[in-house]
């Protein structure tokens, strides 16, 4: 979300400033040109590359093994050991909130995913998945769009047909979009119906009830993320296999949940 890009960036342009470099960001929204814009941030002479790209193609890894300076993936795993990155293990921070909902005697546990694939709600959806089917729970799937409007209209559909114990939403705007739908058809959050994001952006704290969140620490993997790079852009064993680092991650528990 805008909210959690703006916190990540805000982490790395910090980082940056303790380690003397300034950073350039480069936007692209549309795919048919990545590989243009992989060429205009090479031909800018840039030291080291922070990745934040959730829809990785292979075209665009294989542009990043060529790339002649140090590549960092941010948020996500990279698909490579040739490549360092930083980010949470999304899998299995989804399979852990599951499985605590399972064990807290949910039987009825929906997952709530966007139309447009993105890898850290694949990696969310799979620790979901492999957590329900674990305990031979049939999971529960729901995809829907990013706009609220439509979202809306989803959600009214949906829990007009059945009301989940839990809903596990990959977002926490959506997560309270949800939530605001069902208390709008009289249903009672979280006495019949709990939900969870996967975010804890500002808006969990406004949100009535106030949202339980899985806590990505996204202004840390930014930071983490330009301080690692610099290592990279600064080391003489360059081209030694570079590993994942994982950020810790906590639940936030608040009142959308018993």
């Amino acid at each position: 979300s805008r909210a959690s890009v703006a916190e990540m960036i805000q982490g790395i342009d910090d980082s940056a400033k303790k380690f003397g470099y300034t950073i350039r960001l480069f936007i692209n929204t549309d795919p048919k040109l990545e590989q243009d814009l992989w060429g205009e941030v090479i031909a800018s002479s840039v030291d080291g590359i922070l990745l934040m790209n959730d829809e990785l193609t292979p075209e665009t890894i294989e542009e990043i093994k060529h790339t002649p300076v140090p590549v960092v993936f941010v948020n996500q795993l990279s698909p490579s050991d040739e490549f360092g990155s930083v980010g949470i293990n999304y899998e299995e921070c989804a399979y852990r909130i599951t499985k605590l909902m399972i064990e807290r005697g949910n039987k009825d546990i929906m997952f709530i995913a966007t139309e447009h694939k993105y890898t850290v709600n694949e990696m969310k959806q799979s620790g979901y998945i492999r957590a329900m089917k674990e305990v031979g729970m049939e999971p529960n799937v729901f995809y829907t769009s990013g706009d609220i409007n439509i979202n809306e209209k989803h959600f009214s559909e949906l829990l007009d047909q059945k009301v989940p114990d839990v809903a596990l939403v990959v977002r926490d705007s959506i997560a309270i979009s949800f939530m605001n739908v069902a208390q709008k058809q009289g249903i009672k959050i979280p006495d019949q119906l709990q939900v969870i994001g996967f975010q804890n952006t500002k808006y969990a704290e406004l949100s009535y009830p106030k949202l339980t969140c899985v806590e990505t620490p996204i202004y840390e993997i930014g930071n983490k993320a330009m301080a690692y790079l610099t290592e990279l852009m600064t080391t003489d064993n360059y081209d030694k296999q570079k590993p994942n680092i994982l950020i810790d991650y906590n639940i936030v528990w608040r009142q959308s949940t018993k």
